[in-house]
């Protein structure tokens, strides 16, 4: 068996490091030189991870616009893609034989060494604060803005949310994008005039770290 083991516990990522999680592992997948499709069943395919990853993202918009009935749906969905993808790491185990080259670049996580430091959870994690830098300027289109700020060490994704109402309300804000990075960020779809924006990172385990101050813009 292999010694260096990929980890497939997707339960306490929150839905944030788990889209980012998802989303790596499938471009990591698609045309790997080592890992060519077909792969033998019963490991889906990557045609069957992305049609069950749409169809969880599908559900999960659906909740964050207040569709409470969805709840249910989404996480099921997020189940049935949790072990889809458990699936595809036990056959890239098999198939790396204790190729640690081959488990880097899968897309997957990778179990740290005994004895080696893990700084990314637990009770010795880093803090992250609200990202610096944080700037929203007028987008590329009507209707869009683009956010930028620095990068944050630890994190894996970042969260944008904007509102058109009183800011200091939270009940308010509505989540815009979820991005593993967070330069040159177009936000689309937005209504004309004043918008409120707010950004923060995400790291491992899906713990987010503090909002950004809101800036206030005018979309044209």
């Amino acid at each position: 068996m292999p010694s260096n083991k990929l980890i497939v516990a997707f339960a306490p990522f929150g839905e944030a490091a788990f889209q980012v999680r998802v989303s790596t592992i499938l471009d990591a997948l698609t045309n790997h030189p080592q890992i060519p499709e077909p792969w033998p069943a019963p490991v889906p395919s990557l045609a069957q991870l992305r049609a069950e990853d749409t169809a969880y993202r599908e559900a999960h918009l659906a909740v964050q616009r207040r569709d409470l009935a969805q709840i249910h749906k989404r996480d099921e969905a997020r189940e049935r893609l949790s072990r889809s993808l458990q699936r595809v790491a036990a056959y890239v185990e098999l198939l790396a034989d204790g190729n640690v080259g081959m488990l880097q670049t899968c897309g997957f996580e990778m179990r740290r060494e005994p004895g080696r430091p893990n700084n990314t959870g637990g009770g010795g994690t880093t803090y992250i604060g609200p990202p610096e830098d944080f700037r929203v300027g007028k987008g590329p289109r009507a209707g869009s803005l683009q956010v930028d700020a620095a990068r944050q060490r630890g994190a894996i994704a970042y969260e944008i949310h904007v509102t058109r109402g009183d800011p200091t309300v939270d009940e308010n804000w509505k989540p815009a994008v979820i991005v593993p990075s967070v330069r040159h960020v177009v936000v689309d779809n937005l209504p004309a005039g004043p918008t409120w924006v707010r950004l923060r990172a995400v790291r491992p385990g899906g713990v987010s770290g503090p909002w950004t101050s809101p800036i206030s813009v005018i979309v044209g």
